[in-house]
C-alpha cells in the first residue's frame, strides 16, 4: 500500500506530521480527517535507496537501553511524546534513532505506540509488539517496558553462552572443510601427476579421491556461484511467513540442534530451569 507524508495541525492546534498508509490521497484525507488533523501538506514518501553494508543495524543492546530508559521515564510520570523526543536526542545508534524519530512522528500524528513500532519490523520484533499493546490495553505500560528489558538482558547473556557452547563445533568443522577442499585442489593433482608418470594401476579408493579431486577443481568456481546465489535466494524466502514456517520446523526436528534451540527458547520464559536446561543443551552441543 502507498505511504504518504503529512504535515499540520492536530488537537489544541499542535504541529503534527508523520506518514500514514492508504490506496490513494483522498483515503489518506479521510482517515487524517478522523483523526481530527487538519491537512497543511500531503505528499507521496519517495522512495528510500538503500546501500548493502551502511547504515548499521539494531541489536539486543540498543533495545535494552530503550527499553530499560521508556519504562523509567514512563514510570516518572513523563508523557510518551516526551519520552521518544527525549530517547530520539539520546541513542547513538543512528539507525535506531531514525526509527525513533518515526515512531514519535507516527505517535504524535494519533497512533498507538505499538502500532508505531509495528511498522518497523526489522527493529521491533512481534513480541515486543505484542506486550507494549497489552501495556497500553491494561494501563501498566511501564511495568511492561521494565519486564521487557529485564527478558532482553538474560535474553541475550543465554544467547551468548549458547554460541560460545557452539563456536568450538563451528571451527573445528569449518577448518576440516577448508583442509579438506584445500587437500583436494592443490595437492591431491600433484599426486596424480606422478600416479600418471608411473603407469601403475591404483587400488579403487586411489581412484575415487583422484576423481573426486577432479571433479572439485573442475566444478569449485560454477559451484561457489550457485551457493552465493542460492543464499541470497534462501534468505530472501525466508523473509517470507510460509519459508520461516517451513525452515524452523526443519530445524527443530534435526537431531542435536533442534534440542538446544528448544531448551534455549524454554530457558528464555522459565528463570528457574534456565541453568539446568543450558547445561545439558551445552553438553549435547559439545557431543
Amino acid at each position: 500500500m502507498p505511504v504518504f507524508v503529512y504535515s499540520g495541525r492536530g488537537t489544541g492546534a499542535k504541529q503534527v506530521s508523520g506518514e500514514i498508509d492508504a490506496t490513494d490521497k483522498q483515503e489518506a484525507m479521510q482517515k487524517l480527517r478522523q483523526r481530527r488533523i487538519v491537512v497543511q501538506e500531503l505528499r507521496s514518501k519517495p522512495k528510500d535507496i538503500k546501500v548493502g553494508g551502511l547504515g548499521g543495524s539494531v541489536g539486543v543492546k540498543d533495545l535494552k537501553i530503550f527499553a530499560r530508559l521508556f519504562g523509567t521515564m514512563i514510570n516518572a510520570g513523563l508523557p510518551i511524546d516526551q519520552c521518544l523526543q527525549i530517547l530520539v536526542d539520546q541513542m547513538q545508534n543512528k539507525r535506531f534513532r531514525r526509527t525513533i524519530a518515526e515512531v514519535h512522528n507516527q505517535v504524535a500524528g494519533g497512533e498507538s505506540l505499538s502500532e508505531a513500532m509495528s511498522r518497523h519490523k526489522t527493529v521491533f520484533d512481534n513480541l515486543f509488539v505484542h506486550m507494549v499493546n497489552a501495556g497500553e490495553t491494561g494501563g501498566a505500560l511501564a511495568m511492561v517496558f521494565q519486564r521487557l528489558a529485564v527478558y532482553l538482558e538474560k535474553a541475550d547473556a543465554l544467547r551468548r553462552k549458547v554460541k560460545g557452547a557452539m563456536i568450538y563445533p563451528a571451527v573445528i568443522a569449518s577448518v576440516a572443510i577448508s583442509a579438506t577442499v584445500f587437500l583436494l585442489i592443490k595437492v591431491i593433482p600433484v599426486f596424480a601427476k606422478m600416479f600418471q608418470d608411473l603407469g601403475a594401476e591404483l587400488p579403487k579408493p586411489t581412484q575415487f579421491v583422484l576423481t573426486l579431486s577432479d571433479v572439485v577443481r573442475q566444478t569449485f568456481l560454477p559451484f561457489l556461484g550457485v551457493c552465493v546465489v542460492g543464499f541470497f535466494a534462501f534468505k530472501r524466502w525466508h523473509r517470507t511467513a510460509n519459508g520461516k514456517a517451513t525452515v524452523d520446523k526443519f530445524i527443530l526436528k534435526m537431531p542435536v540442534i533442534g534440542g538446544v534451540i528448544r531448551k534455549t527458547a524454554v530457558a528464555r520464559f522459565t528463570p528457574h530451569a534456565r541453568r539446568a536446561d543450558f547445561v545439558r543443551c551445552t553438553d549435547s552441543a559439545r557431543a
